[in-house]
């Protein structure tokens, strides 16, 4: 589902289904109990089934849930993040995270489309009805969560390089979050810095004296 996908369902009427909306389908038999994915055309996604227990109520509801749980698990759902409009979450990984995640932020850089789509609960009710009853938990207070944490740049950009007026000292900050895809480049480049206190890459846009002087420069010096 794009994120324009995302952005159309927001301004569908209440008759009209989108191709890319995605709806849970249960069905519960004397044998089984299935739990598929659809999207707006009928098309099944992801899938899942297990056996009906026998003359116990209970367990079959407890069944139901389990099977539509498996829906937002890693093996049915991906990653997803629409920046656009703001949105980004993951599913359920089993052993490690208790629910679906899903986040609202608008990153500096992002070019933001108008969407009615303007929280959580917002994309939840649009794009992903299958959730739309579930409890929601803030991820500060859910349980078995990391809290995320992660720092901005005033010009969004790395802080990279010699602290001003440290000899020796070097720093490597400012990641807002997406640090985890250059840790390779910055580990090499911060390994350079401190065994030869320079490095053969043009890091002149990050460096930390930008703000010291008060200059901000947002491309390659």
């Amino acid at each position: 589902m794009s994120a324009d996908a995302a952005q159309r369902n927001s301004s569908v009427g209440a008759d009209e289904v989108p191709a890319d909306a995605l709806t849970v389908g249960v069905d519960v038999g004397g044998t089984k109990i299935a739990a598929g994915v659809v999207d707006g055309t009928g098309k099944l996604l992801a899938h899942t089934r297990r056996e009906t227990p026998a003359q116990d109520t209970r367990g079959v509801l407890s069944g139901i849930a389990d099977a539509v749980r498996e829906q937002f698990t890693e093996r049915a759902m991906p990653v997803f993040a629409y920046l656009d409009i703001g949105i980004y979450g993951h599913p359920i990984y089993d052993g490690k995270t208790p629910g679906v995640k899903i986040g609202f932020y608008h990153p500096p850089d992002a070019t933001v489309v108008k969407s009615k789509i303007n929280s959580v609960e917002d994309f939840v009710a649009e794009c992903m009805p299958g959730l739309r009853e579930a409890a929601t938990v803030d991820v500060a207070e859910a349980s078995g969560v990391d809290t995320c944490f992660y720092d901005l740049v005033g010009d969004d950009d790395f802080v990279l390089g010699p602290v001003p007026d440290a000899s020796g000292v070097f720093v490597g900050v400012g990641w807002r979050g997406t640090g985890y895809k250059f840790a390779p480049w910055v580990g090499r480049v911060l390994a350079q810095l401190a065994l030869t206190h320079g490095t053969v890459y043009d890091i002149s846009r990050f460096a930390p004296s930008r703000f010291a002087r008060g200059i901000q420069t947002g491309g390659t010096a």
